[in-house]
């Protein structure tokens, strides 16, 4: 059985989890995301949890042994949400298993401290503050591109491979169209040829790429299902000229160009803020999605650098949502059932915002401010017709304006400026109250579990992205 080496505030005893979607798993883009709320789905029960210790506020990021070894069995080796960041399972029993590298980062309640950055290229620190902060905790080393000085062959127009899942979901359909788009209008593009594999199905997408590669496409463009399999079909590409830009999930090559958020700086600075806004003190329940993959555990990585800076601010990570709003509604219920004490805040990985204000709603318990993460239009919308009594927080990464950033990104390229880095990265602004208008769209519903979106122009805006090119 594995054990956490962390102990923290919880229950003990059976709860019943629910199983994930055989349709998503380390790759997702999180279809799970738009299934509605009352969408029931199986129980079985899991009775195999060792009672937890009450001596620290530290969390539990093995406290489902068995679903984190079935979720590891059933996810392909590739995502979100959300949106959102560089996924991998990590094996029960792991070295790295119930810690953060978040560990041992001091400073001050309701701030950030630096937890620095991998920059062999140099580049980074040369540009100043700006990119260091935003590149702060990225867990990828940033490396001197070898596409540096590249420039296409011949004449415009050029012909850029679009490799993307089937659209299938909301999500997904909102992607594919903003990404066709953006390709379809960046300067120099006279082509664009989009080819779409089953979302979770690696061999059918490097097919499709390796196609691509053999009609002589000038720059591939991926959302990758697996980013370790898109690593070895992008250097194979470079062996042709072709440069690869991966989109959504970060792939371990130098002959990748990443286009990427920073998700634990992110998930950082919103949890500072939230912490100013209880006042520093206060139990967070905090809604994992999948413990396994790496978008949740960087998200609790920079949840935990800036909550251990507060002394009166404990955490209990009991709910596992699996990226499923039905789901997390389970748990959170049933935590609310068994645990009176009041809840100062919540906190969710990624797409079940809604959810979780569902569930403190029927329990008859006040909902309390969120930090709600790759955070839904329905979300926002609760927030709003609520901003009197919640001061929540939340970040927001919609696949259009990261799609804009794609764009630019082959713009420049086709122009003949090469990136100078492998990882063009920008951490997202936290929105709260102040800014909360400019992220809710007009008429929008609160049972609305799309994702939302960046004003446009505001990812990687040109001003910021152009001094990563030569």
């Amino acid at each position: 059985m594995c054990r956490s080496r962390n102990r923290k505030l919880s229950g003990t005893g059976c709860r019943p989890t629910r199983l994930a979607s055989r349709r998503f798993g380390e790759h997702s883009l999180m279809p799970a995301h738009f299934r509605r709320i009352s969408r029931a789905a199986p129980t079985v029960p899991m009775c195999s949890r060792s009672p937890r210790s009450n001596r620290s506020k530290e969390f539990n990021m093995a406290s489902a042994t068995n679903l984190r070894k079935s979720a590891k069995r059933r996810a392909s080796t590739a995502i979100s949400l959300a949106l959102a960041a560089s996924m991998g399972l990590a094996a029960c029993g792991s070295s790295d298993e119930g810690k953060s590298d978040a560990t041992g980062l001091t400073g001050t309640c309701g701030t950030v401290p630096s937890k620095g950055l991998k920059d062999t290229s140099g580049v980074i620190k040369k540009l100043g503050s700006e990119y260091v902060s935003a590149y702060d905790g990225y867990p990828k080393t940033v490396e001197a591109s070898p596409w540096a000085d590249w420039k296409p062959s011949g004449p415009g127009p050029y012909t850029v491979g679009l490799s993307i899942q089937e659209p299938n979901n909301p999500y997904l359909q909102t992607l594919t169209t903003a990404l066709k788009e953006a390709l379809a209008n960046a300067e120099n593009v006279g082509e664009v040829k989009t080819v779409q594999a089953p979302l979770g199905s690696t061999a059918a997408q490097l097919q499709q790429i390796n196609q691509l590669v053999q009609e002589k496409v000038d720059l591939l463009v991926v959302v990758p299902n697996s980013p370790d399999a898109l690593a070895a079909a992008a250097d194979k590409a470079a062996k042709q000229n072709i440069p690869t830009i991966a989109f959504v999930n970060v792939t371990p090559s130098r002959n990748v160009i990443n286009i990427a958020e920073n998700t634990y700086k992110n998930a950082a600075n919103a949890a500072a803020q939230m912490a100013k806004n209880i006042g520093g003190k206060g139990k967070i329940l905090a809604v994992h999605a999948l413990p396994s993959v790496s978008l949740d555990k960087e998200t609790f990585a920079g949840w935990r650098a800036a909550w251990d800076q507060c002394p009166g601010i404990t955490v209990d990570d009991s709910p596992i949502g699996e990226f499923n709003p039905p789901v997390a509604k389970t748990q959170v219920s049933t935590y609310l059932g068994s645990h009176p004490q009041k809840v100062a805040a919540s906190a969710q990985v990624a797409t079940m915002g809604a959810a979780v204000i569902s569930a403190f709603e029927q329990s008859g318990r006040p909902v309390p401010p969120m930090v709600d993460m790759s955070a839904s239009v329905g979300s926002l919308a609760y927030w709003k017709a609520h901003k009197a009594e919640l001061k929540s927080v939340a970040i927001v990464d919609g696949p259009k304006a990261s799609s804009e950033a794609t764009g630019r990104v082959v713009a420049l390229m086709l122009a003949g400026h090469g990136p100078k880095v492998t990882d063009l990265v920008s951490s997202l602004p936290v929105v709260t109250g102040q800014n909360l208008d400019d992220y809710v769209p007009a008429g929008a519903k609160e049972d609305d579990l799309a994702p939302a979106e960046l004003p446009s122009g505001s990812f990687l805006p040109d001003s910021y992205l152009r001094k990563l090119f030569n």
